[in-house]
């Protein structure tokens, strides 16, 4: 089984302001993992390490310093001896990118590495709290989409997901390949 994590670089909770562009200022700021992210590398990992033979692949789009998110995350891999690679996808000209683009790029990463079972992202991103990414990137892959993750459970190639939303959860089934986000209750975030 292959399955791929997004995740994200933000600024630490307490440090986030803007620029005087009207951008997240990241520059000289501590920067960690998204912590939706951290869920969806751990149930990767985790996933990955009960079929066996599983293997992740963790992407993320951002400046060259976001490889430090890509070495935490094969870190806890290797910590649950699962093989993972990162992909660190840069270029100057992807500062500032909506979540669109940010998807569009993603999506041709994940094409490029092609063959993935699974696609695992976080919820949404808590610095500027958007969540479109994940289905933006489902309907650009052309696979099922379950949002809010609170539950996976894997039985041949259907996952089984109890999905989080405002007023209560919905129990759905969904044939692999899929990309799925995951809700912060879904599972303990690596560390």
């Amino acid at each position: 089984m292959r399955i791929a994590a997004l995740v994200k670089q933000i600024p630490a909770f307490e440090e986030m302001e803007l620029g005087p562009d009207g951008r997240l200022r990241r520059e000289g700021l501590d920067l960690e993992m998204n912590p939706y992210c951290r869920r969806a590398v751990s149930q990767a990992c985790e996933l990955a390490a009960a079929v066996g033979d599983g293997t992740v692949t963790v992407f993320t789009l951002g400046p060259p310093a976001a490889e430090d998110t890509l070495r935490e995350a094969i870190a806890w891999a290797k910590e649950l001896d699962v093989t993972c690679e990162g992909v660190l996808i840069t270029d100057p000209a992807f500062a500032g990118s909506d979540t669109l683009a940010t998807a569009r790029a993603l999506a041709a990463a994940i094409e490029r590495e092609g063959g993935f079972d699974l696609v695992l992202t976080g919820r949404n991103s808590v610095d500027a709290d958007t969540g479109q990414v994940g289905p933006e990137l489902a309907e650009l892959l052309g696979l099922p989409f379950a949002t809010g993750a609170r539950y996976l459970s894997l039985q041949g190639i259907t996952l089984h997901v109890r999905c989080e939303h405002d007023d209560g959860f919905a129990q759905v089934e969904v044939d692999l390949p899929a990309v799925v986000s995951c809700a912060e209750r879904l599972i303990d975030p690596c560390k």
